[in-house]
C-alpha cells in the first residue's frame, strides 16, 4: 500500500511540475472549465 501511495504522490508532483508545458499544448483544460482569477493570479 505504501508503494501505491508513493507512486501516486510522485505522479501528482510530476504533473504539477510539467503543468506549464501541458498548458502550452492545450492539455489540462476541457470545454466548459471555469477559471477564476484572484488578485491577478
Amino acid at each position: 500500500m505504501v508503494k501505491w501511495l508513493l507512486a501516486v504522490l510522485l505522479i501528482l508532483v510530476l504533473l504539477e511540475v510539467f503543468r506549464a508545458q501541458f498548458a502550452k499544448l492545450g492539455l489540462g483544460r476541457l470545454p466548459g472549465d471555469f477559471r477564476f482569477k484572484h488578485k491577478g493570479r
